[in-house]
């Protein structure tokens, strides 16, 4: 997996908050760790202009940030930012349709930005947040799951479990559970899975052993 200090502390903080979620307080955390992962990464870029990070820094409102979008849209740091503080706004308020649309400005408009993957992961939030859990699986799927070597592919992966554990497909569910143990079981992002393994155990009636069979076998494929 490609090494992103910024990237990976951002993944850190979502899995140390999802334990205890609820879909707002989630909403303003992956925020707030986006716009101080941003302060990170522009304090290391020498060529970003001052009068874009001043904007953003400054914004309080959001039709000062939808100014800092229109200002500064080439700007491939501070307008994502700013997307993703508007997107959260109006998540807070549950209008979900217009926080997919700040998402998704960055995911078309700025492919390359270090921030389109939190921005994916949060498209698939404010889908699950409206029951809408067959878009999310297919968000996560095309936009975030195929490439493994993605920072924030540990996270969608139980996302994803989460949402067919919701959806009541658990043996679907147990799948993934047995790909993420072998894309993210063995490292730091194993907290993601406190819990959960054991909540489906308890739904199926399948042994701790069953599961670590079943991996093993896919494993050795």
């Amino acid at each position: 997996m490609k090494h992103d200090p910024v990237s990976e502390s951002i993944v850190h903080f979502i899995g140390r908050l999802k334990a205890n979620r609820r879909p707002i307080l989630l909403y303003g955390s992956i925020i707030v760790i986006i716009i101080a992962g941003t302060t990170v990464y522009l304090k290391n870029k020498k060529e970003y202009p001052q009068k874009a990070s001043y904007a953003l820094a400054t914004s309080r409102s959001s039709e000062e940030l939808k100014k800092v979008v229109e200002d500064y849209k080439e700007d491939k740091v501070a307008a994502p930012a700013a997307l993703c503080q508007l997107g959260f706004i109006a998540a807070q308020n549950t209008n979900y349709a217009e926080a997919v649309r700040y998402y998704r400005q960055i995911i078309d408009n700025y492919p390359n930005s270090f921030l389109k993957p939190a921005a994916i992961l949060a498209v698939a939030k404010c889908y699950v947040a409206q029951g809408k859990y067959t878009e999310a699986e297919t968000v996560l799927k095309r936009e975030v799951l195929y490439d493994k070597n993605n920072y924030i592919a540990v996270v969608a992966q139980m996302e994803l479990i989460q949402i067919l554990s919701s959806m009541g497909r658990y043996n679907e569910a147990i799948e993934q559970l047995e790909n993420w143990n072998q894309m993210g079981g063995n490292t730091y992002f194993s907290y993601l899975g406190d819990g959960v393994q054991e909540k489906l155990l308890r739904i199926t009636g399948l042994s701790t052993n069953l599961i670590s069979q079943q991996a093993n076998e896919n494993s050795n494929k």
